[in-house]
């Protein structure tokens, strides 16, 4: 992959404020790339697709099915549509990549056995595919897992969720995992998850997960700004 060094414009859909300091947001700064923010769970409306060059939709604890309890994840899968229907490139993370999912008619659910992934875990590619390296650990903080779309080239697996990245004609990315939480932004989320609500989150495990977050940092920063330059490009 290829450095890109041209300017293009993007933007970024989260659905919580107050952690823009993920590998995203500072590949997009450090590129010189002129970037907008989007927050639809706060009432932020969708800009025009075709206006970016590139549009990333984050994860967040609603599912993707949610549609009756947030309308506003209706607007979100017509703006997806929208972003397909145009030249912008799309990138979706964990919830982002479910919903593209779902624009593309496959189904997003909890596996029969009732599996979650919470933690970092290895990921293998699939046939030739050169997406990452067998045995690669990244992020995951997810219950819900999305059948491959139509069309779509299955790039990463894992041993719970088969479905870990794809790929759409155009350029379109789907990712189940975190590439984009380094440190500084696992730390804010473990700020904001309550010890009393997920007791099975113990001091330990939190620890635990940010020490990993921290040994393979370098690695996972450098795999996901070669992706994004290369998709953005």
């Amino acid at each position: 992959m290829q450095t890109n060094t041209q300017t293009r414009k993007v933007l970024l859909i989260k659905h919580s404020k107050g952690w823009d300091v993920d590998r995203v947001n500072r590949w997009a700064d450090n590129r010189g790339h002129v970037v907008d923010r989007c927050y639809p769970a706060d009432g932020d409306p969708f800009p025009k697709a075709s206006d970016y060059d590139g549009v990333v939709v984050f994860g967040g604890a609603m599912s993707a099915n949610d549609c009756e309890e947030k309308p506003w994840l209706l607007n979100e899968l017509s703006f997806i549509q929208d972003c397909l229907d145009s030249h912008c490139k799309f990138f979706g993370i964990c919830l982002g990549a479910q919903l593209l999912a779902r624009v593309l008619g496959a189904k997003v659910c909890e596996p029969d056995c009732g599996t979650s992934e919470v933690g970092f875990y290895p990921l293998q590619p699939v046939g030739d595919s050169q997406f990452l390296k067998p045995g690669d650990t990244m992020l995951q903080w997810h219950r819900e897992g999305f059948e491959l779309p139509k069309n779509a080239n299955l790039l990463a697996s894992s041993e719970a969720f088969p479905n870990q990245a794809f790929e759409l004609p155009g350029g379109h990315f789907g990712v189940q995992f975190h590439p984009e939480v380094n440190p500084d932004s696992l730390r804010i989320w473990h700020s904001r998850i309550p010890a009393e609500k997920y007791p099975w989150l113990t001091p330990e495990l939190r620890q635990e997960h940010l020490q990993i977050c921290e040994e393979s940092d370098a690695r996972i920063t450098q795999w996901t700004e070669a992706l994004l330059d290369d998709w953005i490009s």
